[in-house]
């Protein structure tokens, strides 16, 4: 009501950032460095990690973070991202639902459900705390990407809203 659109072009908005969000995690998987040579290509190097069945840490997580490697490195290439809530920490997210989606089996409905999951934890944070990198530093930008990331997998998994509330008070502490 408060946005003047409604529920189905709401839902066609947040699908069309899933869409980018999946595309994010792909099209970060490159070898190719940023203009500034700086950062690219550590994502892919996780890949060959995780590809190569030695790991001594869990798939799932390593799994995660090379999905959260490759988004940040597609935005310092100047790629399509979505900022959630910053481009700053547009690797958060991603790397948590693409991730929830393979280990949870998350149907298409479950998978926008998480993200209007986190975009409602993500107004709390906005509104009661910062979300900006320049003013809060990057724990504001990356702390409350997490938090909501880990709101939304905690719905996911099956759990209430206390609990989802209780991580993010565990991820923000």
């Amino acid at each position: 009501e408060m946005t003047g659109r409604s529920r189905e072009e709401i839902r066609y908005i947040m699908s069309r950032n899933l869409e980018v969000m999946k595309a994010s995690v792909i099209d970060g998987l490159t070898p190719s460095k940023s203009i500034s040579g700086l950062t690219g290509g550590d994502a892919v190097k996780m890949d060959q990690y995780l590809q190569s069945g030695k790991t001594i840490s869990d798939t799932t997580i390593l799994a995660a973070v090379r999905n959260a490697m490759a988004v940040n490195e597609l935005n310092a290439k100047m790629g399509l991202v979505c900022a959630t809530p910053t481009a700053g920490s547009a690797g958060c997210l991603p790397a948590v639902i693409s991730t929830a989606i393979e280990k949870l089996n998350l149907t298409e409905e479950e998978q926008l459900n998480f993200l209007f999951t986190a975009g409602a934890f993500g107004l709390v944070i906005g509104n009661n705390a910062s979300i900006s990198g320049a003013e809060g530093g990057c724990q504001a930008e990356v702390g409350s990407a997490s938090a909501m990331a880990a709101a939304a997998l905690v719905m996911a998994a099956g759990g209430t809203p206390f609990q989802a509330s209780q991580a993010i008070a565990f991820v923000i502490k």
